[in-house]
């Protein structure tokens, strides 16, 4: 237990006393804030004594009881003692007189035993032992103080004392003044007021110079207080005691407080008096704290007496120790008595063992039991508190019309909480803030929730939103004011996310104060209603649009009279007669009578017949013009048996015009057929031929008169290419399906006289009007000559013409293939000739050519058929070893090394060693990426070249890291440090119009340098593989942009030059470029008609769909663009009618072997296609003027390349 900050832990209590009172006591101390200290028990008051003597209490406890009939007389003997004791008297009411002349010899204060319970008990012991504590201290502090000023004195009587010394003496008692947490006032013998300390400021509320010189009669609450005072020590025959006494004092704010006053007279050695010293305790504190004590003690007393509950002591055996209460007050015939004398032997167990559990636990304990007296029965609350470690407290509550009335209560709201809840009605109560307090079995049942899923919830959760904002803004604050709502419509949703229609009916109920404490409510759901009139509405709003929009004319007669009923509006928009006009009249009223007597016989043939009939009238339009029209009209009547007539009728006049149309359109067709370059083929629904024209006749050496009537597979035979196999003739396929169909690739038409030629073809079905196939059209051309170069350009595009070896697209295309479909292990080896470069410098690339395919031979020599070698370029060869072991794929790889190592080349007098490092690389089924395998086989050549060339080198995984590492350490970092420090420069390189290559340039194309950090020039080739790797192609570009568009505009530059710039793939496929360039054209106002971006054909065809939109949208603000390298891939043809080009640069690779017919072929049909699409043609790579020449022969617009100029710095232009 926490005891108060000036009570110590060990603490000691002497009890005197030897009755009942004494146990009491005892078990009161060890349930109050004391149970720890140390009591002991003396018998008597001469016990007390001697015990006092040897082992001083703290406090000493005394009940007068004990005393007996000489009390007086004893405490007279003792009185010294007792005064010197911190002493307590326990007393009755009868003993009060006696306690009080005890306090008038000392004693601490006096105990009333009859209204002592543990809190009151505990808070007089704590008063009594703060009391004993704080005047303690006080008598130390004055006995420290008078020490202090006698060896002060005795200081000031020495003469060999310093003033120094005195002034150290002098600021001691200052601090020691200022050290007393009381006020301390010292006054000379006329009681004026010489020096007060720290704490006196704030006692009084004053400033010491406000009472220094003045006598202290002001501090008082008045003169009689400060007479009384003087009588006491203020006078010159007190002598130097130290007196305690309480007074009244006055604040400097008017305010009186009681204050604990230790006075004495100061005097000198010699006895003379120097003045009064007063040390003064603010009581104003204990005081209040002593009034609440006595308060809590006349409430507790008053507590007492009113509790209406039989209050039993009861000890664990069950014997009555004390009975009080309303019922049994004042039987004390109780006491010793147990509880099995007055009650029942199962309710006295039942007593008994909560008992015992209370004392285990410590907890009380509650129940009720049920009471049968004189033939009454009776409810019954029983509590039981623990007192000690053997005794209980109980309280008996008689409950029975309590009880009762909530039994009555609990049935009543079962019976309406049943209806309410199992009512087929949505019901919900609300609080104040909207949450659910309350919901009905049907409520839950509709939205799909337990109870406590939406108990506490608010009820706007479960409406939509819009029916929240509907309550927020229109239905509640109208609800608040009138205090009900009827029928709102609202929506609801459900668990699952369904939305239902309900009405909401509530009321509110309200306060004292009107305000809404409660609402009740009641949802209906509405949702089929709504979903029925919702239909309905659709139903007729739908049937009014067909109607309304339907190409029919419709119309509703009285099938009696004959007067229009209903017309739709194509009815009123074509006779423009308004559906009011012609409701009530019949057709004799607004028709020709021909026609109205045409019409009216119609209606009554339908009606007689009773069934829909189908016919053709002929009724005028508004302007009189004839209108032939078919009419479906149809009797019907209604359930009150009224006799209708229906009618809807198609305006067919156009439709027989067309019919002889159709004839001449067919003639029209025939003559078509006959004269176009396609063949044409048509058959009937079986399949045999009806039709063919000339170029058909021609192609199959079929004519029209021998092949009529026989099946297609007899005229038309058509095998695979390559596998000679027959093709599946699509015809059949037409019939069958009724779906345009297409021939296969590569397929042939064998003629009738077994000459073959390359077809491609289409399929499609011939419907009648009723959308049935009535038969086939097939139309074929032939392709054998566009398939033969097709051949051509696909084996160029794949393969390497030096070497006859797959190039790097089509090795890649091998190598990808493989990686899809591997299932078991396969090697990469990437081969680099050692000292090729040597044979190129020393004896001409006619030397290195042959060079190159003299290793082929070698290389094809050791290498199994399913094999595939590929020169990559340059002097780089790769060799694709299918199904091969790292093992055996290291064998090949040493013995090709040793044929290259062993083989001399011989050039005229030169002799050369030639070797070759290669790198290996194995593929098993979990290498998926091309690009990772191909970086491996080039890391392990590069390996091997790195430990001494003309060597193998396997690839390990460490060195594919180092690699890479390596180079984006190197390239990479040298890029973005370029970037960074502004090393790239702008050149150019002009394009020439073919026919004025002397004449001013006015056409060029920029190009991008890298200056190393030495200045040097770094060419492109040198860094742009490594940016278009690692995705800095991008920066380059824009780099490129916004310094050529910031060199424009610092420059006049001729009217008509136009600058070629090239975008990388990179940039094409990124949106934010688009956005950049599109802004920085815009913002540096350039005439964007002077700029044409060159873009490659990998990269347009790689993202067909986004650098098309990338193209138009640069050219909606007038720029050109290019279409580079173009020829380089199979698919250049196909493409190039998506693209909006306005540029061609045909491939240098053309450009630099155009003496071979089969170049000039490809440049001279590139040229084609560009005049076709008026398109200019840009040849590069030019290298004289004669090749130039031969470019202009064939058709090329512009040149460019070395022969025509070099690339200079973009500044010199």
């Amino acid at each position: 237990m926490a005891y108060p900050d000036f009570v110590r832990d060990n603490l000691s209590f002497l009890l005197v006393g030897n009755n009942a009172t004494t146990a009491s006591i005892l078990h009161l101390l060890k349930s109050s804030w004391f149970s720890d200290a140390q009591v002991t028990v003396a018998v008597s008051l001469e016990d007390a004594t001697v015990r006092c003597a040897s082992s001083p209490a703290d406090l000493i406890l005394l009940d007068l009881e004990t005393l007996g009939a000489q009390a007086r007389e004893r405490i007279q003997q003792t009185s010294q003692m007792l005064a010197a004791l911190p002493t307590l008297i326990l007393c009755n009411e009868s003993e009060e007189e006696l306690a009080q002349e005890l306090i008038q010899i000392g004693i601490q204060g006096l105990l009333s035993k009859e209204a002592l319970n543990p809190i009151l008990f505990s808070q007089i012991l704590y008063q009594a032992l703060k009391q004993i504590k704080y005047q303690s201290r006080s008598e130390q502090r004055i006995n420290e103080l008078f020490d202090t000023t006698r060896r002060l004195e005795c200081a000031l009587d020495n003469t060999l004392v310093s003033v120094e010394q005195l002034h150290q003496y002098a600021a001691v008692l200052e601090s020691i003044l200022n050290a007393i947490p009381d006020a301390v006032v010292f006054a000379d013998p006329e009681r004026r007021v010489c020096r007060v300390n720290s704490v006196f400021s704030d006692v009084f509320c004053c400033h010491p110079i406000d009472v220094l010189g003045r006598t202290i009669q002001h501090l008082y609450e008045t003169p009689a207080n400060y007479h009384h005072q003087a009588e006491q020590h203020h006078q010159p025959k007190a002598d130097s005691s130290i007196r305690v006494h309480e007074e009244r004092y006055r604040r400097q704010t008017g305010e009186i407080f009681i204050g604990e006053t230790i006075g004495t007279v100061v005097k000198s050695r010699a006895g003379k008096p120097l003045g009064h010293l007063d040390i003064i305790r603010d009581l104003s504190d204990r005081k209040q704290a002593e009034q609440t004590i006595q308060r809590s003690e006349m409430l507790n007393r008053a507590l007492l007496g009113a509790i209406p509950d039989r209050i039993v002591w009861m000890k664990l055996d069950g014997t009555y120790l004390n009975v009080e209460g309303q019922t049994l007050a004042g039987t004390h015939h109780f006491l010793d008595n147990t509880i099995c004398d007055y009650l029942p032997e199962a309710h006295a167990q039942q007593k008994l063992q909560h008992a015992q559990r209370v004392l285990q636990t410590g907890e009380p304990a509650e129940y009720e039991r049920l009471m049968t007296c004189q033939g009454q029965t009776r409810y019954e609350e029983v509590r039981i508190v623990p007192c000690d470690s053997e005794s209980v407290l109980v309280l008996v509550r008689d409950i029975t019309a309590r009880k009762r009335s909530a039994l009555a209560l609990a049935a009543s709201e079962a019976r309406y909480r049943a209806l309410y809840l199992k009512t087929p009605v949505m019901l919900h109560s609300i609080d104040h803030q909207g949450r659910l307090i309350s919901v009905s079995d049907y409520w839950l049942q509709k939205l799909g929730y337990a109870r406590e899923e939406v108990i506490g919830r608010k009820s706007a959760e479960f409406l939509t939103t819009a029916s929240q904002q509907y309550a927020q803004q229109v239905v509640l604050p109208k609800y608040f004011e009138t205090g009900s709502c009827t029928d709102i419509p609202y929506q609801i949703v459900t668990q699952t996310g369904e939305v239902l229609d309900v009405l909401l009916s509530a009321t509110a109920e309200r306060d004292a104060a009107n305000n809404v404490v409660r609402s009740l409510a009641v949802m209906v759901d509405v949702t089929e209603r709504n979903q029925a009139v919702a239909a309905l509405q659709a139903s007729e709003a739908r049937f009014q649009t067909f109607m309304d929009n339907s190409p029919a004319l419709a119309f509703i007669k009285d099938a009696d009279s004959g007067e229009f009923l209903y017309v739709n509006r194509p009815f009123e928009q074509f006779f423009q007669i308004a559906a009011t006009e012609i409701v009530g009249k019949t057709d004799l009223d607004w028709l020709p009578p021909a026609a109205a007597a045409q019409n009216m016989q119609n209606d009554q043939t339908v009606m007689q017949l009773g069934q829909p009939l189908q016919l053709q009238e002929s009724v005028p339009d508004a302007a009189g013009n004839d209108q032939d029209w078919l009419v479906s009209k149809f009797p019907y009547q209604d359930l009150d048996n009224q006799r209708f007539l229906g009618g809807v009728a198609l305006n067919i006049t156009a439709q027989k015009r067309l019919e002889q149309d159709l004839y001449n359109e067919k003639e029209l067709a025939q003559v078509t057929l006959d004269s176009i370059g396609d063949a044409v083929i048509s058959t009937d629904a079986r399949g045999c031929v009806n039709y063919l024209n000339p170029i058909a006749e021609a192609h199959t050496g079929w004519s029209q008169a021998e092949a009529q009537g026989r099946p297609l597979t007899d005229v038309f035979i058509i095998l695979n290419e390559y596998t000679r196999s027959p093709v599946d003739n699509p015809v059949d396929q037409v019939l069958a399906e009724g779906i345009i169909v297409g021939l296969a690739n590569h397929t042939i038409l064998i003629a009738k006289d077994g000459s073959e030629r390359s077809i491609e073809d289409s399929a499609a079905p011939i419907r009648n009007s009723a959308g049935e196939i009535i038969g086939t059209v097939l139309v074929f051309h032939d392709v054998t000559e566009a398939r033969r170069l097709s051949k051509q350009l696909t084996w160029q595009a794949t393969h390497d013409e030096l070497t006859g070896l797959f190039n790097r697209r089509g090795f890649e295309a091998q190598l990808a293939e493989l990686l899809v479909t591997v299932d078991s292990p396969s090697v990469l080896c990437y081969l680099d000739l050692d000292q090729f470069k040597l044979v190129n410098d020393t004896c001409g690339h006619a030397a290195g050519d042959l060079l190159l395919q003299q290793v082929t031979d070698s290389l094809n020599n050791q290498v199994r058929i399913t094999d595939v070698v590929a020169r990559l370029g340059g002097d780089e060869f790769a060799i694709l070893l299918r199904q091969c072991s790292l093992e055996f794929a290291r064998r090949i790889a040493n013995l090709m090394c040793q044929s290259i190592r062993e083989q001399r080349f011989v050039w005229g007098e030169h002799s050369f060693a030639v070797g070759v490092s290669i790198g290996i690389v194995e593929i098993t089924p979990e290498t998926r990426s091309l690009t990772t395998v191909l970086a491996a086989a080039d890391a392990a050549c590069y390996a091997a070249k790195e430990a001494g060339r003309n060597r193998i080198h396997v690839y390990r995984t460490d060195d594919l890291v180092l690699s890479r590492q390596r180079d984006e350490q190197q390239w990479c970092l040298r890029i973005d440090q370029a970037l960074e420090a502004h090393r790239f420069q702008l050149y150019h390189q002009p394009i020439a119009q073919v026919d004025k290559i002397d004449g001013a340039r006015t056409h060029t194309e920029l190009l991008v340098r890298m200056l190393g950090e030495q200045g040097k020039i770094i060419p492109p080739m040198a860094f742009i593989p490594a940016a278009e790797r690692y995705h800095r192609m991008s920066k380059i570009d824009e780099w490129v942009i916004l310094h050529f568009l910031a060199e424009l505009s610092t420059r006049e530059s001729p009217l008509d030059m136009l600058y070629n710039i090239n975008l990388s793939g990179a940039s094409l496929s990124d949106e934010e470029f688009l956005t950049f360039l599109r802004a920085q054209l815009t913002q540096k106002s350039v005439d964007a008609t002077k700029i044409c971006f060159e873009i490659t054909e990998t990269a347009a065809i790689s993202n067909l769909q986004r650098v098309t939109t990338f193209m138009k949208s640069l050219k909606q603000l007038g720029c050109q663009f290019a279409l580079d390298d173009f020829g380089s891939g199979m698919s250049s043809f196909r493409y190039l009618k998506q693209l909006p080009v306005d540029y061609i640069k045909i491939d240098g690779d053309f450009v630099q072997k155009l003496n071979e017919p089969v170049n000039q072929a490809i440049v001279q049909s590139i040229c084609s296609i560009g005049q076709a699409m008026d398109v200019q043609i840009v040849a590069e790579r030019v290298e004289n003027l004669t090749t130039a020449a031969q470019l202009k022969a064939l058709g090329v617009d512009y040149v460019q390349g070395y022969g025509i100029a070099r690339p200079s710095p973009f500044v010199s232009i």
